[in-house]
């Protein structure tokens, strides 16, 4: 699965979900104590799912110390 996930991560269909996250200009953003989900989307301008999506959060839940990945808009590829 590992190797299938790879080759498709670093060549992926164009139109695709992970073809689009290629594309983005990915931050990584570490929590710290106090953060919420809702409020580090309105920081970077996102949106609360777009984040839940890029880091494969089933909910809102987060805790300091853990990183997330941010979009910061697309790449001049």
């Amino acid at each position: 699965f590992q190797g299938i996930l790879s080759w498709f991560s670093e060549q992926p269909p164009a139109g695709t979900l992970l073809a689009w996250r290629r594309q983005m200009n990915l931050k990584s953003y570490t929590i710290s104590a106090g953060d919420t989900l809702s409020a580090i989307a309105i920081q970077f301008n996102v949106s609360v799912e777009l984040l839940k999506d890029l880091n494969d959060l089933e909910d809102s839940s987060i805790y300091a110390g853990k990183t997330l990945k941010i979009p910061m808009g697309k790449t001049n590829k």
